[in-house]
């Protein structure tokens, strides 16, 4: 039976340097510029027995919020909403990102949309590490 993927996304305002917070986690996490428009986006994946895609973005200029009050944006893909769970559990810890906002259900279908393209990745970890050595800025 195949495995199907889930995405956790959470929101949160962070008043602090996205850039110094990501350093803390015990992820490898690069920052990507590809189609990033006015956020700094960082994504991490990692392959093995339980694979996931990390993607966390916040605003250029984190005074900038949505009306619902966040100026960041996380999502975790996996296969397991248990796995999802620790993982933001443990970057929230190790960050000081603080996910208190809900996220509008418009923002999780889009960002859900992860889940479609996360079995690909769990295929070919290689052409992901190509392409986050490509857009690694």
């Amino acid at each position: 039976m195949a495995q199907t993927a889930r995405t956790l996304v959470k929101a949160a305002r962070f008043d602090h340097s996205l850039r110094e917070a990501v350093r803390r986690s015990s992820h490898t996490i690069y920052r990507v510029g590809v189609n990033a428009g006015n956020v700094t986006k960082y994504m991490a994946y990692e392959g093995g027995r339980e694979p996931f895609l990390l993607v966390v973005a916040q605003q250029r200029d984190i005074r900038v919020t949505t009306p619902p009050g966040y100026n960041l944006t996380f999502s975790v893909t996996s296969y397991s909403d248990r796995q999802n769970g620790a993982l933001t559990e443990q970057f929230s810890q190790q960050t000081g990102v603080a996910f208190n906002i809900e996220p509008p259900s418009a923002l999780v279908r889009l960002i859900s949309g992860t889940d479609f393209m996360f079995p690909s990745f769990v295929r070919d970890p290689e052409a992901v590490r190509l392409l986050w050595e490509a857009v690694k800025i």
